[in-house]
């Protein structure tokens, strides 16, 4: 009898164990996934929003289907390549990117802060223009160029090809919170 008494303690001792060791590794999850669970700061916040903001806005359909009108970023490409392109019959390309780039961000906006921005297309590095080309093209408000207080840019590069040779942009999205 001694022995069958001994060996439940030992049993009921091991259960503690292996009870107290369980009770450690939930806590020691919760504690990480805590320590994961940080709160976004509004800078930072700003930052994700411009990125996604941008990279949404180059993707947006026109409602054309010929190619240098497809998606916005090829309307913006085809602004600064070939001002007075026609897109089907109707506006140039650098109306159609601001028309498009306009009610893209004014959607946005509607569910964000009030922003003002600054959209940008350059070439990135250097680049000699002949012909009909432009040297930057910019939407939106041109005073935020020149703005010393606080804004958040986001940048997307645009590749591809127009009229049969290979081009490399940089698109530029400037936010301003009002």
């Amino acid at each position: 009898m001694d022995g069958n008494c001994l060996s439940a303690r030992r049993r009921a001792q091991s259960s503690m164990v292996m009870l107290v060791l369980a009770i450690i590794i939930v806590l020691g999850m919760v504690a990480f996934l805590f320590g994961l669970a940080r709160t976004v700061s509004s800078a930072e916040y700003l930052n994700l929003y411009a990125h996604g903001l941008v990279a949404s806005v180059l993707k947006t359909d026109t409602g054309y289907t010929e190619a240098p009108c497809k998606t916005v970023a090829d309307s913006l490409a085809c602004a600064y390549l070939t001002p007075s392109y026609i897109c089907g019959g109707q506006e140039t390309c650098a109306d159609l990117a601001d028309r498009m780039v306009n009610a893209s961000i004014g959607r946005f906006a509607e569910r964000k802060e009030s922003l003002r921005y600054l959209l940008t297309v350059e070439p990135e590095g250097f680049s000699a223009i002949g012909g009909e080309g432009v040297t930057r093209v910019e939407l939106g408000e041109l005073s935020l160029r020149k703005l010393r207080e606080s804004r958040i840019s986001a940048a997307e590069r645009l590749t591809g090809f127009f009229g049969g040779q290979p081009y490399v942009l940089t698109a530029t999205l400037v936010l301003v919170v009002r």
